[in-house]
C-alpha cells in the first residue's frame, strides 16, 4: 500500500465517517420504529444506554489514548462502531411477531448501542489530537476547516445513498455504514502512523 500522508488520511477518515454517518441516521428512527418495533419509551431507553456507555468510557478511553495513542484508539472505536452497527443491521434476522422476541431485540438494541457509546468515547477528538500531533497545531486548524467542507459534502451524499439503501431495506444503511466503519479501522491500521506522539506519564504510570 502507498504511504499517505497524514492530512490525507485524515480528510479520508473524516469524510467516510461524515458519509456512513448521514447514511445511517437519515433513516435510523424508521428502522427503529417499523422493522425492530421500537416505542417512543424504549427509543429513549436505547439513547439513554448510548449516552451513559459514552460518559462512562470518557475518561478510561482518555487515559488510554494519553498513555499509548490516538492512533490506537481510532482503530479500535472505528472496529467497536463497525461491529455494533453491522450486529444492528443484522437484527431483521431475528425479527419475531412475538412478544417475548420483540423484548428480546429491544435488550439486543440496547447491548448494541451500549458497545456503540465505547466506540464513539475512543474515537471523541482522537482524530483532531492525533493530526495535530502528526503535522502541528497550525497546519492543523487549516485542515480542520477543509475536512469540514468536504465532510459536509461527504454527509450530503451519505444522505442521498441512505435513502437509496432504505428503499431497499430499513436495515441496509446500518449494514453499509458498519462495514464502511469496519473498512476504516483496517485503512487506519495500514495507512495512519503516529510519530508525534509523546505519552504522558501520569497517564502511562
Amino acid at each position: 500500500m502507498r504511504r499517505w500522508s497524514p492530512a490525507a488520511v485524515y480528510l479520508a477518515l473524516t469524510a467516510a465517517a461524515a458519509f456512513a454517518n448521514a447514511c445511517m441516521v437519515t433513516t435510523y428512527a424508521v428502522y427503529y420504529i417499523r422493522t425492530l418495533h421500537l416505542g417512543p419509551l424504549r427509543l429513549v431507553l436505547v439513547g439513554t444506554a448510548l449516552e451513559l456507555s459514552y460518559h462512562i468510557f470518557q475518561l478510561p478511553t482518555g487515559a488510554l489514548a494519553d498513555a499509548r495513542g490516538r492512533r490506537p484508539c481510532l482503530v479500535a472505536g472505528m472496529g467497536i462502531l463497525g461491529a455494533a452497527f453491522l450486529f444492528e443491521g443484522a437484527l431483521p434476522a431475528l425479527r419475531s411477531p412475538t412478544v417475548a422476541h420483540a423484548a428480546g431485540l429491544f435488550g439486543l438494541v440496547v447491548a448494541a448501542e451500549a458497545v456503540r457509546g465505547a466506540g464513539e468515547a475512543l474515537v471523541s477528538g482522537a482524530d483532531q489530537a492525533w493530526i495535530a500531533g502528526e503535522i502541528g497545531d497550525a497546519p492543523a486548524g487549516r485542515l480542520y476547516l477543509r475536512g469540514a467542507r468536504l465532510g459536509q459534502a461527504a454527509a450530503l451524499a451519505g444522505i442521498c445513498a441512505g435513502v437509496a439503501l432504505a428503499s431497499a431495506g430499513l436495515n441496509l444503511p446500518y449494514v453499509a455504514g458498519g462495514a464502511l466503519y469496519l473498512g476504516l479501522a483496517v485503512f487506519l491500521c495500514l495507512a495512519a502512523r503516529e510519530e508525534g506522539f509523546r505519552p504522558d506519564p501520569a497517564a502511562a504510570g
